[in-house]
């Protein structure tokens, strides 16, 4: 009988404000939240990562959520949390 393996949501929050998010937007690629993922997975889990400014949040319960955070996304990330 195969075990459920958990699951981890890794979230990158949408910009609330404007500012410097309308300047840079999202041009970086959340490689904290990619490498934190692959290591997870190494491990057993299941991670989905969602960039917010991409997509909605999956209505799912996970096991374990992790958010990373800019200064200009914390609004949106505390709300989340």
């Amino acid at each position: 009988m195969a075990t459920r393996r958990p699951t981890m949501l890794l979230i990158l929050p949408r910009a609330e404000v404007n500012g410097l998010h309308r300047v840079i937007g999202h041009r970086f690629v959340p490689l904290a939240l990619m490498a934190v993922g692959v290591l997870a997975e190494r491990e057993g889990w299941d991670v989905i990562i969602v960039d917010e400014s991409l997509e909605d949040l999956p209505p799912i319960r996970p096991d374990l959520v992790g958010i990373s955070v800019w200064t200009m996304f914390a609004p949106r990330a505390y709300r989340i949390a």
